[in-house]
């Protein structure tokens, strides 16, 4: 859980988020590395690109 634990501390900002039926996405974007993390129902997870 230590992503979260750095969400609301500036390090992680939300990109972007909605409701998507009972899930809750949100999109994290480290500001120090710039990789950004897909958060489903608060549990963050890295994109990896194609």
């Amino acid at each position: 859980m230590g992503l979260l634990s750095h969400a609301g501390q500036g390090r992680f900002e939300t990109v972007h988020e909605e409701n998507l039926y009972e899930d809750y996405i949100r999109i994290f974007r480290d500001q120090q590395t710039g990789v950004n993390y897909l958060g489903i129902n608060y549990v963050p997870m890295k994109i990896e690109k194609p």
